[in-house]
């Protein structure tokens, strides 16, 4: 009799010891998971001048972006320094996760080579401002960073803008350097 209930016990202490309670998939917790901080990837402000390719349109298009989300659109004519259209506008957090993974995915040593491929392509002027310096370039780009720049700019022009009467914003001066041959004056670079 003693075997048979030593047997019963062993066999359900091996029972019940092979089951293990399954952890539940979400947590007791009722508090939010805060989202990773952006460590790698911080920047204060993006910025940058698009003067057009031959046979592209006539406007060149410059675009700031803060580290907030708040950004900064404006048309300008070809050779010239006068606005067409001043927007701003704000990127909701996924536009805004889409600019942080974008910026980096750019190597910031390529915007060290200074290149001028042909007279046929597009200009750009890049300025990124970081907590710690910042990188700043006025050339034609390679494939990579002109795809992340293009990116951007397309990224922009589908939020929902305002029209906006402030037209200062770093492009003015810091960034927006005319492509070969082009000399803007003093006056005309402090209208904007």
């Amino acid at each position: 009799m003693k075997q048979i209930l030593l047997l019963a016990a062993v066999v359900i202490l091996v029972s019940c010891g092979g089951q293990q309670e399954k952890a539940p998939a979400v947590a007791d917790n009722p508090e939010p998971v805060k989202a990773e901080e952006r460590s790698e990837a911080q920047f204060e402000t993006i910025t940058f001048s698009i003067f057009p390719a031959l046979g592209e349109e006539n406007i060149s298009k410059d675009v700031e972006i803060t580290a907030d989300g708040k950004f900064f659109y404006r048309l300008r004519e070809v050779h010239e320094v006068s606005i067409k259209a001043n927007y701003t506008g704000e990127l909701d957090s996924l536009d805004l996760n889409e600019v942080y993974n974008l910026y980096s995915s750019i190597d910031l040593n390529h915007l060290k080579q200074v290149r001028y491929d042909g007279f046929d392509m597009a200009f750009y002027s890049l300025r990124i401002t970081m907590y710690n310096g910042e990188v700043q370039m006025k050339t034609t780009l390679n494939d990579d960073i002109e795809k992340c720049v293009r990116t951007l700019l397309k990224l922009i022009e589908n939020q929902n803008m305002k029209k906006s009467s402030n037209h200062k914003f770093s492009t003015a001066k810091d960034v927006l350097l005319p492509p070969p041959g082009v000399v803007y004056t003093e006056a005309e670079l402090d209208s904007l």
